[in-house]
């Protein structure tokens, strides 16, 4: 088993608090902006079940399934996510804080991630794995922060 450790951060300008909450605290519109999310199930409470699309080579596909639950806390600007144990083949957890910024008007929304994957590989593919994994998540949460930023945009 190969564990793979991915962490994100990412920022981007919004136009206001209110137009970013509104669609940040809304999880089912939010995850709806991520790319290659195959079905996501609400576990209620807050809880959700990711199910990403199968990615890799051919020969190798793996697909990566957890759950989250969230905490969200409008005065302080922050909705936070913590992985249920026991929940697929990956740990996530994560944040985004909105704070004021003075200078231009809006809030900057910082997204940050911790994802550990376990991928059924041997140890000495991991060092091919690794690096493929980190290059696909990556490019998921730029494309997922990219989709977002147009939505709370339109708001």
């Amino acid at each position: 088993m190969a564990l793979i450790e991915i962490p994100i951060e990412r920022s981007f300008h919004a136009p206001g608090f209110a137009a970013a909450w509104s669609v940040l605290r809304d999880a089912r519109e939010t995850l709806s902006h991520y790319p290659r999310l195959k079905r996501l199930t609400d576990l209620g409470d807050d809880t959700w079940r990711w199910e990403m699309e199968p990615m890799g080579a051919s020969g190798f596909r793996h697909q990566v399934v957890y759950a989250v639950v969230y905490r969200y806390d409008e005065p302080a600007g922050e909705i936070l996510w913590d992985p249920i144990e026991g929940e697929g083949n990956a740990q996530v957890s994560g944040a985004f804080r909105l704070r004021p910024v003075g200078d231009i008007g809006g809030v900057r929304v910082t997204f940050s991630t911790q994802c550990n994957l376990e991928i059924p590989a041997p140890r000495m593919l991991k060092s091919l794995i690794g690096p493929f994994a980190r290059r696909e998540f990556n490019g998921q949460i730029d494309c997922f922060i990219a989709n977002l930023e147009q939505a709370i945009g339109r708001r």
